[in-house]
């Protein structure tokens, strides 16, 4: 669920991380209106359950969702734009769909549309759109390469940086199934992980077998043939 009210020390908390270099993301209509001055935009008009298309460089998907028209700043950098398909709008260019400016010595990014329409709408179109707008302020230590639907922890233990990897397939957000028959394996997993030094052990767990790699520049580079239900990368 989004905000629609917060509390001012704790507004000033977010702000703060900003100030001093952290990069903020601020996601859907309500909360992003909570923001409008930080993110350096002027609120048009909201649009409410509307068909959109999201399109992020040159990557497009449609979801049903609310949504915000908003007019940035001459400072304010735009990301993607909406267009509309819903049979009041015209099929054109509608808004942005998200903004980046510089806060401090850090960042706000913000959202204009409510992501928690993903519920409804799954789809790893969906997924990689999400993530071209984050990558824009952001660059985790530990990227998927392979489109995979898997979830990432990360965790030191013993000397050893441990990447775990779960996967997420299977109809967990359908209400109707109530157990599972079979959950698919996931497949062919390419990874970049960030590590500094050339490392001396690159293992696959639990079963604690050497993972072939690739180190270059900072960058380690592993692909993992199949995940069932949970795998680590134990790097050292």
């Amino acid at each position: 669920p989004e905000l629609t009210v917060i509390e001012p020390e704790l507004k000033e908390k977010l702000l703060d991380y900003a100030r001093n270099g952290g990069k903020l993301a601020v996601m859907g209509v309500h909360s992003t209106k909570l923001f409008a001055n930080e993110l350096g935009v002027v609120f048009k008009r909201t649009v409410e359950n509307s068909t959109i298309d999201l399109n992020c460089d040159g990557f497009r998907t449609s979801v049903k969702t609310d949504f915000a028209c908003i007019e940035p700043n001459v400072n304010t950098k735009t990301v993607g734009e909406v267009f509309s398909t819903s049979a009041h709008e015209t099929k054109n260019k509608v808004s942005p769909i998200s903004t980046v400016c510089g806060f401090g010595k850090g960042m706000i990014c913000g959202v204009y549309f409510n992501v928690g329409a993903y519920r409804e709408w799954r789809s790893s179109y969906f997924r990689s759109f999400l993530k071209k707008i984050i990558n824009v302020i952001f660059t985790p230590a530990v990227r998927i390469i392979s489109k995979s639907n898997v979830d990432i922890a990360l965790m030191k233990k013993n000397g050893f940086l441990c990447v775990n990897l779960l996967n997420l397939n299977g109809e967990h957000s359908d209400r109707n199934v109530c157990g599972f028959d079979d959950i698919p394996a996931l497949r062919d997993i390419e990874l970049e992980i960030d590590f500094a030094q050339k490392p001396e052990i690159v293992r696959l767990e639990p079963d604690g077998s050497d993972l072939p790699y690739v180190w270059e520049n900072g960058v380690l580079k592993v692909k993992i043939d199949k995940i069932n239900i949970h795998s680590g990368v134990a790097v050292k």
